[in-house]
Protein backbone atom coordinates (compact mmCIF):
# COMPACT_ATOMS: atom_id res chain seq x y z
CA UNK A 1 0.00 0.00 0.00
CA UNK A 2 1.37 3.64 -1.16
CA UNK A 3 0.29 6.59 1.00
CA UNK A 4 1.01 10.10 -0.33
CA UNK A 5 0.55 13.19 2.43
CA UNK A 6 1.49 16.28 2.90
CA UNK A 7 0.78 18.03 6.01
CA UNK A 8 -0.70 21.35 7.07
CA UNK A 9 1.87 24.23 6.08
CA UNK A 10 4.10 24.94 9.67
CA UNK A 11 3.39 21.93 11.09
CA UNK A 12 5.58 19.32 9.51
CA UNK A 13 7.95 18.93 13.37
CA UNK A 14 4.79 17.76 15.00
CA UNK A 15 3.07 15.48 11.85
CA UNK A 16 6.45 13.81 11.55
CA UNK A 17 7.06 13.20 15.32
CA UNK A 18 2.92 11.79 14.84
CA UNK A 19 3.77 9.59 12.20
CA UNK A 20 7.02 8.26 13.32
CA UNK A 21 6.08 8.13 17.08
CA UNK A 22 2.45 6.71 17.07
CA UNK A 23 1.11 6.22 13.20
CA UNK A 24 3.83 3.45 11.86
CA UNK A 25 3.33 1.69 15.47
CA UNK A 26 -0.85 1.78 15.21
CA UNK A 27 -0.31 0.50 11.60
CA UNK A 28 2.39 -2.47 11.70
CA UNK A 29 0.09 -3.72 14.96
CA UNK A 30 -2.78 -4.91 12.40
CA UNK A 31 -2.41 -8.17 11.94
CA UNK A 32 -1.16 -8.72 8.13
CA UNK A 33 0.92 -5.26 8.15
CA UNK A 34 4.70 -6.69 8.08
CA UNK A 35 6.83 -3.15 7.30
CA UNK A 36 6.72 0.26 7.04
CA UNK A 37 9.06 2.91 4.99
CA UNK A 38 8.86 6.55 4.82
CA UNK A 39 10.16 8.74 2.54
CA UNK A 40 10.64 12.48 1.50
CA UNK A 41 10.71 14.68 -1.27
CA UNK A 42 14.02 16.34 -1.44
CA UNK A 43 14.00 19.97 -1.98
CA UNK A 44 14.47 20.91 -5.18
CA UNK A 45 14.72 17.19 -6.89
CA UNK A 46 11.01 16.99 -7.71
CA UNK A 47 9.43 21.18 -8.78
CA UNK A 48 5.74 20.87 -7.95
CA UNK A 49 5.05 17.73 -6.44
CA UNK A 50 1.65 17.15 -5.13
CA UNK A 51 2.58 15.37 -1.81
CA UNK A 52 6.10 16.29 0.07
CA UNK A 53 6.04 12.41 1.43
CA UNK A 54 5.53 8.79 0.66
CA UNK A 55 4.74 5.88 2.59
CA UNK A 56 5.19 2.55 1.83
CA UNK A 57 3.62 -0.48 3.44
CA UNK A 58 4.15 -4.24 2.80
CA UNK A 59 0.77 -6.04 3.72
CA UNK A 60 0.33 -9.57 3.44
CA UNK A 61 -2.89 -10.66 1.57
CA UNK A 62 -3.93 -7.14 0.97
CA UNK A 63 -7.35 -7.68 -0.19
CA UNK A 64 -8.33 -9.76 2.82
CA UNK A 65 -6.22 -7.13 5.59
CA UNK A 66 -8.07 -4.22 3.96
CA UNK A 67 -11.14 -3.92 6.47
CA UNK A 68 -9.16 -3.89 9.07
CA UNK A 69 -6.45 -1.48 7.59
CA UNK A 70 -9.65 1.05 6.78
CA UNK A 71 -10.99 0.65 10.37
CA UNK A 72 -7.63 1.54 12.05
CA UNK A 73 -7.26 4.61 13.80
CA UNK A 74 -6.70 7.99 12.04
CA UNK A 75 -5.41 9.81 15.27
CA UNK A 76 -4.04 12.74 13.56
CA UNK A 77 -7.31 13.46 11.67
CA UNK A 78 -9.11 13.51 15.00
CA UNK A 79 -7.09 16.15 15.67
Amino acid sequence: MVALTDPVEGEDDEYNAWYSDTHLGEVLAIDGCVAAQRFRVVDGTSPGAPHRYLAIYEIEDGNSNRPRLASRPRTWAAR
